[in-house]
C-alpha cells in the first residue's frame, strides 16, 4: 500500500494553527482559498510539499481548498503541477465537494481539468448525486474517477453501495475510517463490506468513538490495526491517505506519530 497525507490536515495552518473560535471549517476553507489565490501562494504549497516530504512520503492528496479549480486559470493549476512534481511528489487524489457552484458541464469539467493536471486519479469525497448525468459523461471523457467518502448522508457501505451501483466503472469508494468510529461502526466490518469497490483510504483514527476529534492513527478508538487486516482480506493496494486535521495545533507531530505505527504495522503484515 502506498502512504499519502490529505492536506486537509493543514485545515487551521491559515491561522497559524490558533484560529477563530468557536471552530468552524467553512471559514478556515475561505481562508485558505484566499491565501492560494493570492500572491505567494507558491512559497506557502512549496512549503506544504517540503513537510510532506520530510515525513518520508512520495505522495500526497490534494485539498481543493489548496487549489479552488473554480477560482484560478491554466497556468495556475499548471504552476502547483510543477511545485508539486517538483518536490517528488505524486498526487493520490483531489479531496472534496466538486461540481460546484453551477453543477453543469463546466464546472465538471473543470474540476476534471484540475485533477487531471495535478495528475490526480480521483476526486476524493463527493459531487451533487442528482447531476449524475452530466458528471458521468464528463468523468468519462476526461479518464477521471469518483470516490465517495462516508461523511452525513453516505455514512454506511449500504449507502455507498447503492451510489457505486450506477457506475461502478467511474463511482468507487474512498471510506474515511475514522468517520466510521464517529457513527460508531466498525470499519473493518464496513471495509469488507465495501469490498473490491474501496479505491482510496482516508486512514484516520479518533479519539474516542463517537467523537469528532482525530488524533495520531493506530492510537484511537477506531481499530485501525483491524481496518488494516480487512483492508488486506479483500486484497486493497493503493493509497492510504493519512488523516488528522486538530482544531488547533500543529497537526505534523501526531502524524508523523500515526505514520510510525502504520508503517510498523505494514511491515509486520509482509
Amino acid at each position: 500500500m502506498r502512504l499519502s497525507q490529505v492536506t486537509a490536515n493543514y485545515v487551521t495552518r491559515v491561522f497559524g494553527y490558533n484560529p477563530p473560535r468557536p471552530f468552524n471549517w467553512g471559514e478556515c476553507d475561505r481562508a485558505t482559498q484566499e491565501q492560494f489565490t493570492s500572491p505567494g501562494w507558491q512559497k506557502e504549497w512549496a512549503a506544504i510539499c517540503q513537510e510532506t516530504r520530510s515525513l518520508g512520503l512520495d505522495a500526497i492528496e490534494v485539498w481543493k481548498a489548496h487549489l479552488p479549480y473554480d477560482r484560478v486559470d491554466d497556468s495556475h493549476l499548471a504552476e502547483f503541477a510543477r511545485i508539486t512534481a517538483d518536490h517528488g511528489l505524486a498526487v493520490t487524489a483531489y479531496a472534496g465537494w466538486f461540481g460546484g457552484p453551477g453543477n453543469d458541464r463546466a464546472s465538471f469539467q473543470r474540476a476534471c481539468a484540475a485533477a487531471r493536471t495535478i495528475g490526480a486519479p480521483f476526486l476524493q469525497g463527493g459531487i451533487k448525486w442528482d447531476a449524475l448525468d452530466v458528471a458521468l459523461t464528463v468523468l468519462r471523457d476526461y479518464g477521471v474517477r469518483i470516490t465517495i467518502e462516508n461523511h452525513p448522508g453516505m455514512e454506511t457501505a449500504e449507502q455507498m453501495l447503492r451510489q457505486i451501483a450506477a457506475a461502478p466503472d467511474v463511482i468507487g469508494a474512498g471510506p474515511d475510517t475514522g468517520w466510521f468510529a464517529i457513527v460508531d461502526s466498525s470499519p473493518a466490518q464496513e471495509i469488507r463490506r465495501l469490498g473490491t469497490h474501496i479505491w482510496h483510504v482516508h486512514w484516520k483514527d479518533m479519539k474516542a468513538r463517537g467523537s469528532h476529534e482525530s488524533t495520531a492513527m493506530g492510537y484511537g478508538a477506531a481499530g485501525l490495526a483491524e481496518a488494516l487486516a480487512a483492508l488486506r482480506e479483500i486484497g486493497f493496494d493503493a493509497a492510504l491517505s493519512l488523516e488528522h486535521e486538530p482544531e488547533e495545533g500543529d497537526p505534523l507531530p501526531e502524524i508523523r506519530r500515526g505514520l510510525e505505527w502504520t508503517r510498523r504495522q505494514l511491515a509486520a503484515g509482509q
